[in-house]
């Protein structure tokens, strides 16, 4: 309740700019919103599978305080395909991939947010942030596509071994395999008795090991102290010139 609070009188600034907001959240609050319009309590809750977890920056909301209605107005297929993870699990790691996919297909080379995001982008996970950069990484790995030269064509591993052989103890195979194909940091291909022995870790579990390995371990890069000076000078100064950056 009190950071709802603390946002109101944000949200009554802007209203007294001209701006037309209104506050929607599935938290608690006393109704002491003052003159902004507010749809409180909103039930199922985001946590829940509730709808407010499926916006995006730049839906548009209608509230209709008359009717009594609180709708997204956001088409009816666009809205079906956003789920909402709210654990790193499969239903998770599907939403990702599929989200993936399409871009990385369509040829974007920038994608922003592509690891760690849970309940829509309300939440992250670190588990599910290394979960997914490792995923990324195989993405890059294809992105480098066929290298057109001779030991990409293979072309010596089809005279040694002929037809009707396999290729798996040809030097080809040999010299390639080690480099070849992108080892998955996070997975484990034990058996299933090798894998209950050695503690019957899963995939969060070992993800939660490694984001804390991997904090552990991080060793800030060098910057010079007067780069860092000046760019910390320039940020305040940019920050201090906006009418709006202390709401």
């Amino acid at each position: 309740m009190p950071e709802l609070h603390k946002l109101t009188p944000a949200l009554g600034v802007l209203q007294g700019r001209g701006f037309k907001v209104a506050l929607v959240t599935d938290g608690r609050m006393s109704g002491a919103s003052g003159k902004v319009p507010a749809a409180i309590h909103v039930s199922p809750e985001t946590a829940h599978g509730g709808p407010l977890g499926k916006l995006r920056d730049g839906d548009l909301i209608r509230l209709d305080a008359t009717a009594g209605t609180l709708a997204a107005l956001v088409d009816a297929s666009a809205w079906a395909a956003r789920a909402q993870a709210v654990l790193p699990d499969a239903q998770a790691a599907y939403e990702s991939s599929n989200s993936m996919w399409p871009a990385f297909l369509a040829g974007a080379n920038f994608m922003l947010h592509c690891a760690g995001w849970l309940e829509a982008g309300l939440s992250m996970s670190y588990e599910k942030f290394v979960m997914d950069v490792d995923q990324c990484g195989a993405f890059h790995t294809l992105a480098r596509s066929i290298a057109l030269d001779e030991n990409g064509f293979a072309l010596d591993a089809l005279r040694e071994v002929g037809p009707g052989k396999h290729h798996l103890g040809s030097m080809h195979t040999l010299a390639n395999y080690q480099t070849a194909f992108y080892d998955f940091r996070l997975s484990d291909n034990s058996s299933y008795e090798q894998w209950s022995v050695e503690g019957a870790k899963d995939q969060l579990v070992r993800a939660n090991s490694l984001w804390k390995e991997m904090l552990a371990s991080y060793e800030e890069p060098p910057l010079d102290a007067a780069k860092d000076e000046a760019i910390r000078e320039y940020i305040e100064r940019k920050r201090s010139s906006m009418p709006d950056a202390a709401v």
